[in-house]
């Protein structure tokens, strides 16, 4: 899939692990809407029989798609460029993802996730990861350390529930982001720590936090005007991938404010 095609689309609801059928997913790529290789999603099957790996998810791979990049086709950043709070290349009504680590203040503007998608840095002395999904808006911050140990991340070219699946290069599970943690491979169920983060604009954000520095990466280049054209308006349907049904009390890509607790979440 050629850049231009990517689209936005921002999800009415979060995807929870909570009811979700234990699956397998080969090696082999499939497109948009087409059923997995191997056994039925519930069946937890070995795959094709054929010599391709397979991969035990805590997800039905019925809604594992190939966003046809591949692995690493989105390229993540690991220890980005900065700038400080009078860089010229970030806008003043440019959306960035604050964080605050220590004391010390970072702002990771959208538009590099239009590129990259996973950021994989260190803040205040501690690795961190920040991630933007613009298939459905999301923009989380996590610790990165699985079992005392940090991790690196990269996009691993799979998506769920129209979501961002990472990988991370140490042991090659897999992550959703939405769900918070590991769904495929021997982690499977592994949550990663959440970590406090502000969406605000760049103007708010370096007012707010005067001595912050700035991601820089890719906003030389960056697509004109913003890339995804009219998927992030409240009232388009449209998504890239088949999704779960969804209420339609709200418009469908109203952007909300999630709460998750145990297996009770509310939208806001």
């Amino acid at each position: 899939m050629r850049w231009k095609l990517w689209t936005v689309v921002f999800a009415a609801c979060a995807v929870g692990l909570s009811g979700c059928t234990d699956a397998s997913v080969t090696g082999e790529p499939r497109g948009p809407g087409q059923e997995p290789q191997g056994d039925d999603p519930a069946g937890g099957g070995d795959g094709d029989g054929g010599d391709s790996p397979t991969l035990q998810c805590s997800v039905p791979t019925s809604k594992v798609f190939d966003g046809g990049v591949g692995r690493d086709g989105i390229p993540a950043l690991t220890n980005p460029r900065l700038g400080g709070a009078d860089v010229g290349v970030v806008r003043g009504d440019d959306r960035v993802l604050g964080l605050v680590i220590d004391g010390a203040a970072r702002a990771y503007p959208l538009p590099v996730f239009w590129i990259h998608e996973v950021v994989n840095d260190t803040l205040g002395g501690r690795p961190v990861l920040v991630s933007y999904c613009p298939l459905t808006g999301s923009g989380l911050a996590f610790d990165p350390h699985v079992d005392g140990e940090p991790r690196t991340f990269g996009v691993s070219g799979l998506i769920y529930e129209n979501n961002l699946m990472m990988f991370d290069r140490q042991t090659e599970n897999i992550w959703n982001q939405l769900s918070l943690g590991a769904v495929c491979g021997p982690a499977r169920g592994t949550a990663l720590p959440l970590l406090p983060v502000v969406e605000t604009t760049w103007r708010d954000w370096r007012s707010r936090y005067p001595g912050t520095t700035v991601v820089i990466d890719g906003l030389g280049v960056r697509p004109e005007p913003y890339p995804f054209g009219d998927y992030d308006e409240p009232g388009n349907p449209v998504t890239l991938f088949p999704s779960s049904a969804y209420g339609t009390e709200r418009p469908p890509k109203e952007l909300v404010l999630g709460v998750g607790i145990g297996r009770e979440a509310v939208a806001y």
